[in-house]
């Protein structure tokens, strides 16, 4: 693995003696166990487990064997005594973890021996700075697309946004933290909230990848190879495919490259097709009315067509219910689903507000202060959206955003409503798929919700 100032660090892998069952087998072993990656927590395919003698009695000895479909391994004739076991695999390469092995002692009889690599917890604590650790981790390589080689030099910015209250209005307070690659193109950036909505991009020269969304889950690291490719070869990758459900049904749908406003509608059949896309690591989004949106990094080529299916999920509408208290938590329940689903916007609770009153008739208040939100003299509120023609002598348009109470475009609650949270999205990407786009180019959108009564 390497540090920042590319300096080799290695990482014990796991493994752990979990089971000794003693056998009247004479002076052999033999070892089962399986291989698993533990940030992703899925079996390794094709690992190369090794177990090196490591005393006098098992000296030069070398015992190899590899995983099968189902990260399962299987070793026989082992001479008893010490070894140092491990496994190399390509997920290995890809955290910079260079083998040393672990030491254990095989006794006569069989005997499992699972293995990991590293966990999220042990590459945070080992690769960032105490001040650092409680937020994320993203590590990986950066290439060229074209040869695959490391770009060495290459500067890894990442960068996120929060909303921040300042006397009583909201201000957008953008943060970045930025890494040059080694020489081996391994980058290292830790730092990065996990909280937020943030992205990631890689620069070498004046080549760059797409801005990729950074998705933390459960773990607080992300793995992720970058690829750049050169501006001199033009933009003609090609990308192709088809949107369909959980089981296979083709879906009609959006697809679309983010930082880019070309887009492309996939049909009744579900197949889409994008052309003179820029090659290298982009991001996609893809969009069909019912589902979630699904964002993807993809790795695009100048030399070769890219097919890929996706497949989206429906989107769970929670069942009704009928008390109070129950409405209020299902209400809450959806805007933090939102909040972690979403790929950007504003989420605002009266709770963690300071002052503000909390009546749906001084929603004003709430979003006049928001980036991109204003407010007229006469009370409207208007977004700043993107112009579409070359030729127009301003980058933006005012329009009136759409207004959902509740989830329901056509609500109506009372100017009395106590107001439990609201959403502000300023960009089309950013509306989750529950809320249905119209035909004409969306505004943005607010959805408020409130406490039922």
């Amino acid at each position: 693995m390497r540090m920042q100032n590319g300096s080799a660090l290695t990482i014990v892998i796991f493994a752990a003696l979990s089971r000794v069952v003693d056998a009247q087998s004479g002076n052999r072993a033999s070892v089962n166990g399986t291989v698993f990656d533990s940030l992703s927590r899925k079996p390794l395919v094709g690992a190369v487990v090794q177990f090196s003698g490591a005393d006098s009695t098992t000296a030069q000895l070398w015992y190899t064997a590899r995983s099968d479909s189902t990260g399962k391994f299987r070793l026989t004739e082992l001479r008893p005594g010490k070894y140092l076991a491990g496994f190399f695999h390509p997920t290995l390469d890809s955290l910079g973890v260079e083998m040393r092995g672990n030491l254990i002692e095989i006794r006569s009889g069989e005997q499992a021996v699972p293995m990991g690599g590293p966990t999220a917890s042990t590459l945070v604590r080992t690769l960032c700075a105490d001040s650092l650790r409680s937020s994320g981790l993203v590590v990986g390589h950066v290439r060229d697309q074209d040869t695959d080689d490391a770009i060495a030099g290459a500067l890894v910015l990442a960068s996120w946004g929060r909303a921040i209250q300042v006397n009583r209005r909201f201000e957008l307070q953008t943060e970045s933290r930025s890494v040059r690659t080694g020489t081996d193109g391994w980058f290292v950036e830790c730092g990065v909230p996990v909280d937020a909505s943030a992205s990631i991009l890689a620069v070498s020269g004046s080549d760059t990848t797409g801005a990729i969304d950074l998705h933390f889950g459960a773990d607080s690291v992300v793995r992720m190879d970058l690829f750049i490719s050169s501006n001199a070869r033009g933009a003609a990758a090609r990308l192709t495919g088809r949107i369909v459900d959980e089981h296979g049904v083709p879906l009609p749908g959006r697809v679309r490259l983010n930082g880019d406003s070309r887009e492309v509608v996939a049909g009744a059949d579900g197949v889409f097709s994008m052309e003179g896309l820029p090659a290298g690591t982009r991001s996609v989004d893809f969009r069909a009315i019912g589902y979630e949106p699904l964002t993807l990094a993809m790795r695009l080529s100048n030399e070769k067509t890219v097919v890929r299916d996706v497949t989206l999920t429906r989107h769970v509408v929670l069942p009704t219910v009928t008390t109070l208290a129950s409405q209020t938590a299902e209400r809450l329940t959806l805007f933090e689903q939102h909040k972690r689903r979403s790929a950007g916007g504003f989420f605002l609770k009266p709770d963690s507000l300071d002052g503000y009153p909390r009546a749906v008739r001084d929603l004003r208040q709430y979003v006049g202060g928001l980036p991109g939100v204003t407010i007229t003299k006469d009370g409207s509120i208007l977004m700043r959206r993107p112009t579409t023609y070359m030729t127009s002598l301003t980058p933006y348009v005012a329009c009136a955003p759409r207004i959902f109470y509740n989830g329901k475009e056509f609500g109506t609650p009372g100017s009395d409503d106590e107001i439990i949270g609201v959403e502000v999205y300023t960009r089309e990407n950013q509306i989750p798929s529950v809320y249905p786009l119209p035909i004409n180019r969306p505004c943005g959108l607010i959805v408020i919700w409130t406490k039922p009564h």
